[in-house]
């Protein structure tokens, strides 16, 4: 419900105009196709994180799901061709460096239990 209405609230802003830049529709065929291409793949998407994410194993996995902010970093610097901020670097180092501590952590405890089973 939240989320509706933040996103009723950014539709009615840019169609006043209080939006800087305002919301403007595709005005070319090409534009209405990449934006009916977004839709469907990032429904996809969350579609199937829904759908796959009850038959995983979370607790094991969920470092993994905070990987998404660097590989959107990632791609826009690979695909765009965007600048990298040295706080975006250092962002994307912190991010990875907490995915293998917790890792590595979850390995170690792992380790300790079938040893001492």
């Amino acid at each position: 419900m939240t989320i509706f209405i933040v996103f009723s609230s950014v539709n009615l802003a840019g169609l006043t105009g209080a939006l800087p830049g305002g919301l403007n529709l595709p005005a070319t065929s090409t534009g209405w196709l990449a934006l009916a291409t977004l839709v469907v793949l990032y429904g996809t998407g969350f579609i199937v994180l829904f759908i796959s994410v009850p038959r995983l194993d979370m607790p094991r996995n969920a470092p993994v799901m905070n990987i998404e902010p660097l590989a959107t970093l990632l791609m826009g610097w690979i695909v765009l061709d965007q600048m990298l901020s040295k706080g975006q670097v250092l962002g994307g180092v912190i991010v990875v460096t907490g995915i293998v501590l917790l890792t590595y952590r979850k390995t170690a405890i792992k380790a300790e239990a079938k040893a001492s089973a």
